[in-house]
């Protein structure tokens, strides 16, 4: 968001967050982002967007551990799992079931119920999370994160943006959505 409020310093956001659906959300939105697949009612969906999934864990959590493991080495590790409701949500077992893997049973596990602590988490070297290119991306960069193994999981139509309906056209949701169209856009 930094970007765009250095492009347009007059444009004022109000932003809210919410782990459910948008069907769920009671306040009134301009604009919505959620991933694909949620329930969206009638809202209008602009575009969706693609990202990519792959496990991430810190350096620390694999120090002295040549990298990168294979699949059936990734099962040996702590993985941490975070579990949505509704569940509409990669987990682990789709992921695997996706890399060809069937018989995915972990020695140990940790679950969690928000996506940013299992981050946190692996970050904080408690085992190894599945992350999204689009919310790892600048942590494995900073060296915060890296990745494991080599394999990863594209989804093309991954994140969906939505206007509400019958809300008003503002020049400012307008900026806002060629703003994410151009962010959100694969170069």
């Amino acid at each position: 968001m930094a970007d765009f409020n250095r492009r347009y310093p007059e444009i004022e956001i109000q932003l809210a967050t919410s782990t459910r659906p948008i069907t769920e959300f009671s306040g009134n939105f301009d604009i919505a982002l959620q991933t694909n697949g949620r329930p969206s009612g009638s809202h209008r969906l602009v575009f969706t967007a693609e990202d990519e999934i792959f496990p991430v864990c810190s350096p620390a959590y694999l120090s002295g551990v040549f990298t990168p493991l294979s699949l059936n080495a990734l099962l040996n590790h702590r993985l941490l799992h975070h579990h949505a409701e509704p569940a509409d949500w990669l987990e682990w077992d789709g992921w695997f079931s996706a890399m060809g893997c069937f018989n995915i049973t972990a020695a140990e596990h940790a679950v969690f119920d928000s996506y940013p602590l299992l981050l946190q988490a692996a970050v904080a070297g408690h085992g190894i999370a599945l992350g999204w290119r689009r919310t790892t991306q600048r942590m494995i960069e900073n060296g915060e994160l890296i990745r494991p193994v080599a394999e990863s999981l594209s989804q093309r139509d991954a994140i969906a943006l939505y206007t509400r309906q019958g809300a008003p056209h503002r020049p400012g949701s307008e900026a806002l959505l060629g703003w994410l169209r151009e962010r959100l856009s694969d170069r």
